[in-house]
């Protein structure tokens, strides 16, 4: 057991013996337990310390009691609460069934009929608590439970007994319990319609005049609850996004502008220093009274880079107030410091304006030697005057968590230098601040991103800098303790196969909603949640990326980082002009980091009339290999029918200089090389290229399209049948379905067999996926016996997360719901993106797709998917050239134009 697990082990006394932590906690950490009195299983809710703290418990007492008293069929009751010290913890029993939250990621959505009874369960559970006094508070399909297929709700209430303990109560009423369970609605009925979609419509709608006014009403809209319930089908989708409410209530924050300023959002305005010797501080204050004051209570303040980038004139009110109407902050500082007289104190005066009224709330003044005491006098006495107003709790100080003002001032440094995308100085001065402190987790965070953005090959610093940054992250500000947890998590997810991938992966993905729920406005946490998405995709869509990453330069136009990701994606997703406008924002930035050179090489490219002008001609005869990854980076998985990436990937093989180990290694070479061969569709090259031996993956790809001789591949499947392990997936795995096409019933049972064995392994990870590959060995077997529908059955049946690299197993699915004309199941299963994303099986991906849109009678989607058919194959080989010749007689037929 951790501390911390001991500690709440001890408050909880002999009541509950703790078993193990459960993933995505919510409100804190959350905890499998036993009732000793009973055997029965609890869940054990763990307020955060810093957030226990500041929790008044006799109020929290009051509110719990009534959350208590709760007695109905669709609540999951309270057992028990208690607090000792700075653990305040709440048990109840642990919920049977499954959570909304994984039926979604799982099925993409719910049957009409099912969604109907979730949606009238939970209204008739809220309807009961709201004439009760109780509200949810919490809403989202996490907390709700499905079970015998009825639902019900847990944690009911004590979101809204932790706000009343806090003094954070506004906000919280029955139309805010109504709308996140319309949110929760639109996710189950995933974009179909019905009655329950104008229900749902109405709830959400941004006029109160037309919300229903509480969950009775809501409801009675939806009528009588279905009388039966419809099997459910295990179809698996892509994740629905988890925050389609924070995105809609971002788009219409920034489209009504200013209009209406958060009471508790503060700008805090670069200062007034006069002398030019401590210059830093003119930013620097910007920085730490933002860390100060970022979650005193119900406070929150604006990302610094916001207010930098957001201000113009002096230190004075007007201009204050100007800043907070721009960033939509009720509340604005701004302050001046000089030096009193011939001593080495210097003077702070500082003062805090309603930025509607345009009137000052307090004047404030400090005096001491040094700036981080002047930073944190000015914060105790800033707090004590808004603590009349608010429950502000504690106050922290703590410099942003370094003790050391030489390492604080480089850090400001290097945050100057940061803001302004020059990664050369930050790093620098971050490094020096690490060398002063080495336990300074936000000079540590900085350090890991900025490398990470310098290199192109994964930098092993970085991900030392980000992992020691997450081992000291304590006491940080909430949005800086948010990021940097963030980022840690993310630096440890490096092999599905690795036995905490998956619960860092969901915990992550769970930082980052919490993050952008926080602070909606901020456009570094809009980038963190793309981030995180982009390189963890299992539970996301390209969709919600570059929603993200839109936010976020929505929101700060000049932060480089959110282009980069961006102009891949759009490419993805067939938007070229969209790439084109991302290019040439980001390099109108005139960035000087290492991405530069590559963007505007990828940008010649992209144009067809400069691709193959004189100045695209001059650089590429003389690139680095460094500067041909780069470029080559955004080509990936891209329609392209002059096949970029490929020639890219030629002259990157021809032995092309580079600063990076990795980049003059052959087999990384050639993987490169058969990565962008296989993608569009010369697959005997690819095939060819390394054989089986050296990049698995492409060779399987390549093998199902019909690259490769039989008789080659046969044996080469047959040779590792017999000699290679199954975990992680080998190439018998990964070519499974290849089998199934020759009808090799035999090599399948062997495979089987070999997996049954592995199934019965004591390693958790192994026995999930030797039962992937058991069942799904046993469902190619049917599909080698002809036996179609049985074959759907078991592919249809296989765990999303047990083997994320099996591509060709969906693929074979997609393939044979086109076959069969199962529209219906073809749909649910292709609305997610492609399973590999920029892999060889995209092409069909897109096939399935078109066929699909066309018996829907959807041309402009059959013409967008048909479109990248050929496009990305118009050079293939023979094999392929059916379906382009296919594609280019629907598109004759529709009279496309390019």
């Amino acid at each position: 057991m951790s501390q911390f697990d001991e500690r709440l082990q001890a408050a909880l006394g002999t009541a509950y013996q703790i078993e193990r932590e459960l993933p995505l906690g919510g409100l804190g950490r959350l905890f499998l337990a036993t009732e000793i009195a009973t055997g029965r299983q609890v869940s054990v809710q763990a307020l955060p310390p810093d957030l226990a703290a500041r929790v008044d418990l006799g109020r929290f007492r009051a509110a719990v009691d009534k959350v208590a008293r709760l007695r109905h069929p669709g609540i999951l009751p309270l057992v028990a609460a208690g607090a000792r010290g700075d653990l305040v913890h709440c048990v109840w029993p642990h919920p049977r069934g499954e959570s909304l939250r994984y039926r979604l990621i799982r099925d993409g959505g719910l049957g009409g009929d099912e969604a109907v009874q979730v949606l009238h369960d939970v209204a008739d559970a809220l309807a009961y608590g709201h004439a009760h006094g109780v509200y949810h508070g919490d809403l989202r399909p996490d907390n709700i439970y499905l079970e015998n297929g009825r639902a019900f709700l847990a944690e009911f209430g004590i979101r809204s007994a932790l706000n009343a303990a806090l003094g954070t109560e506004s906000g919280m009423d029955a139309r805010a319990d109504v709308h996140a369970l319309a949110v929760a609605g639109q996710q189950m009925i995933a974009g179909r319609s019905g009655p329950a979609s104008l229900v749902i419509g109405r709830a959400l709608s941004i006029d109160p005049g037309e919300q229903y006014a509480d969950a009775e009403a809501f409801r009675d809209a939806l009528g009588a609850p279905p009388s039966s319930q419809r099997r459910r089908r295990r179809w698996r989708l892509g994740a629905v996004g988890a925050l389609a409410a924070v995105l809609l209530v971002v788009v219409w924050t920034l489209s009504r502008g200013s209009a209406e300023l958060d009471p508790n959002l503060i700008a805090v305005a670069p200062f007034d220093v006069l002398d030019p010797v401590h210059a830093v501080w003119r930013e620097g204050f910007v920085t730490v009274l933002s860390a100060n004051l970022d979650g005193a209570g119900p406070l929150r303040t604006v990302s610094p880079s916001i207010v930098i980038r957001s201000w113009s004139g002096r230190a004075e009110a007007a201009s204050a107030a100007a800043l907070g109407r721009r960033t939509g902050a009720r509340l604005a500082l701004y302050g001046r410091v000089e030096r009193l007289g011939s001593s080495d104190s210097m003077r702070l005066t500082a003062s805090l304006v309603d930025a509607e009224a345009g009137n000052s709330l307090a004047e404030l003044r400090v005096i001491d030697v040094r700036f981080d005491r002047l930073a944190d006098s000015l914060t105790v006495r800033l707090l004590r005057e808004l603590s009349r107003s608010r429950a502000i709790g504690a106050v922290r100080t703590a410099s942003l968590g370094t003790g050391s003002l030489p390492a604080l001032k480089a850090f400001l440094e290097g945050e100057q230098h940061y803001r302004r995308s020059e990664w050369d100085q930050a790093i620098e001065k971050y490094q020096r601040a690490i060398e002063l402190d080495s336990t300074f987790a936000l000079a540590l965070y900085r350090a890991g991103l900025v490398l990470g953005w310098q290199s192109n090959s994964g930098d092993s610093l970085s991900k030392d800098y980000l992992l020691r940054a997450g081992a000291y992250n304590h006491g940080l500000p909430p949005r800086d303790s948010l990021l940097v947890l963030s980022e840690s998590l993310s630096a440890a997810l490096e092999d599905e196969f690795d036995p905490r991938y998956w619960s860092n992966l969901r915990r992550v993905y769970a930082v980052t909603e919490q993050l952008v729920r926080r602070y909606p406005r901020d456009p570094e946490a809009w980038y963190e949640y793309g981030d995180v998405r982009y390189h963890n995709p299992a539970f996301s869509s390209l969709r919600r990326m570059r929603e993200a990453f839109d936010n976020s330069i929505g929101l700060d136009s000049a932060y480089a980082p959110a282009y980069l990701h961006q102009i891949e994606l759009a490419l993805q997703t067939g938007d070229r002009a969209g790439a084109l406008r991302y290019f040439d924002r980001y390099l109108a930035l005139h960035p000087k980091d290492v991405e530069a050179d590559g963007v505007h090489l990828a940008r010649l490219l992209l144009d067809p009339g400069r691709a193959h002008a004189a100045e695209a001609r001059g650089i590429l005869d003389t690139a680095s290999g460094d500067l041909l990854v780069t470029a080559g980076f955004y080509f990936r998985g891209w329609a392209d029918s002059a096949e970029t990436s490929i020639m890219l990937a030629r002259l990157l093989a021809s032995g092309r200089r580079s600063t990076v180990p990795l980049f003059g290694d052959p087999a990384f070479l050639r993987r490169r090389l058969g990565l962008a061969l296989a993608y569009h569709g010369h697959i005997g090259e690819a095939s060819e290229l390394g054989g089986a031996g050296t990049q698995a993956s492409v060779f399987a790809a390549a093998a199902w399209m019909g690259g490769g001789p039989r008789d080659t591949v046969a044996g080469d499947l047959a040779r590792a049948l017999r000699g290679q392990r199954l975990f992680p997936p080998s190439l018998p795995v990964l070519l499974a379905p290849w089998w199934s096409g020759v009808h090799d019933t035999v090599s399948l049972r062997e495979l089987g067999r070999r997996a049954d064995s592995l199934a019965r392994s004591a390693r958790p990870l192994e026995r999930v996926f030797g039962r992937y590959v058991t069942d799904g060995a046993r469902a190619l077997g049917a599909l080698a016996r002809g036996d179609t529908l049985d074959a759907i059955r078991g592919l249809v049946a296989l765990p999303d997360t047990a083997c994320p690299r099996c591509a060709l197993y969906e693929i074979t699915l997609a393939q044979l719901l086109d076959a069969k004309r199962m529209d219906v199941q073809a749909m649910r299963l292709l609305e997610r993106d492609s399973p590999g994303r920029d892999y060889a099986t995209d092409g069909f991906w897109a096939l399935y797709r078109a066929r699909l849109a066309v018996r829907r009678g959807n041309p402009r989607a059959a013409a967008e998917h048909y479109r990248f058919v050929r496009d990305t194959w118009v050079h293939a080989d023979g094999v392929l050239q059916e379906y382009v010749r296919e594609a280019t007689a629907y598109l004759a037929r529709v009279n496309e134009r390019d």
